[in-house]
């Protein structure tokens, strides 16, 4: 029996090994076509086809590509005034496209298939972001942002039934995961030697990420499930290895300099401090003392400090010109919603 089970654990690696240097390869043949036909209208098509092919015949290897590749996609700009995150956005264009297919098929065939939960408010969110085009000053530029915005709404229908299995749940979080830490250790080696700038976009400028914004919204994806596993899961052989994580993590998020995600990750903190559970109360504030000490250690890294404490003494300062900006922004997007309540400006 043990030599039946390692035999199968065998055969898993080499299909898992020949799936991703399949993948290796197409992503290659991609790079060249790229270099050969950017000029036309072949490589749209080639990586259309390709991507689509690919989630059809394996789902879950797509998924698992997308999420790994999330960190590391660049935009890669295409003919029309077009453009593309790549490799992420055709690889969730192609999961959508593989399920509306299977769909399709499901329904002509009458095979029973499991329905999202959220199938509802995700279709009516679809369906709201397309319709606003309609009220579009631009109808071009707000259809291309309609149609990527709806690839990413409709995600969720292909991502529900490939995690419904726990295996595969088990592997597109653990490579998230690390794909995370390899950004994040990446992103902390560039924007150390820039921390006179942190607080402005141009530090961000030739990084893997385009915006602080961006860059500690994704950082927090991962610092609130690490934390809510610290709090409520049980497993010791594991909490040493989730420690680790959340402290590399934070210590990450605190070069993001996004006052808007230290706000919003104090409040899922908080959220999460407060839900009842069996655990004991002791050993929360535990979890968050922990946490605040190795915070207090990484403020003591010299420029780190200074530079963390100022940005976010912004935050209570109107004449911030960032502050100034955001209010505008909030009473003009009042007045449009106030023109247009129901389909919006496009």
């Amino acid at each position: 029996m043990p030599t039946e089970a390692a035999g199968d654990v065998l055969r898993r690696w080499r299909v898992g090994l020949l799936a991703w240097a399949s993948f290796l390869v197409g992503c290659i043949a991609v790079g060249v076509a790229g270099g050969r036909y950017s000029a036309g209208y072949i490589l749209p098509g080639m990586v259309a086809g390709g991507f689509v092919a690919i989630a059809v015949i394996a789902p879950r290897l797509c998924l698992l590509a997308t999420v790994a590749l999330v960190p590391f996609s660049f935009r890669f700009f295409l003919l029309n005034r077009a453009e593309l995150e790549m490799p992420t956005e055709p690889l969730v264009a192609a999961l959508v496209g593989a399920f509306a297919l299977d769909r399709s098929v499901a329904y002509a065939t009458r095979r029973p298939v499991a329905r999202n939960p959220f199938r509802l408010p995700l279709i009516f969110f679809a369906l709201v972001t397309l319709a606003s085009v309609t009220q579009a000053a631009s109808p071009f530029e707000s259809a291309k942002g309609a149609a990527r915005a709806t690839a990413y709404v409709l995600l969720p229908f292909p991502a529900y039934l490939a995690l419904r299995d726990r295996r595969t749940f088990a592997r597109t979080v653990a490579v998230a995961t690390s794909a995370g830490l390899v950004a994040a250790a990446i992103m902390m080696m560039i924007l150390i030697p820039r921390m006179g700038r942190l607080g402005h976009s141009s530090a961000f400028a030739g990084t893997l990420f385009g915006n602080y914004m961006t860059y500690g919204a994704y950082l927090t994806v991962f610092i609130l499930p690490l934390l809510s596993l610290l709090l409520f899961d049980d497993d010791a052989r594991r909490r040493a290895g989730r420690l680790a994580m959340f402290a590399a993590f934070g210590a990450a998020l605190l070069l993001c300099q996004s006052r808007g995600v230290w706000v919003s990750l104090a409040a899922g903190v908080g959220f999460l401090l407060m839900l009842r559970s069996e655990m004991p109360s002791r050993r929360k504030w535990a979890v968050l003392a922990v946490a605040l000490g190795l915070g207090a250690v990484i403020l003591l890294i010299p420029g780190v400090r200074a530079a963390v404490l100022a940005r976010a003494l912004t935050m209570v300062d109107p004449e911030f010109a960032s502050n100034k900006t955001r209010l505008l922004r909030w009473g003009f997007a009042l007045l449009m919603f106030t023109q247009n309540p129901v389909l919006g400006a496009g």
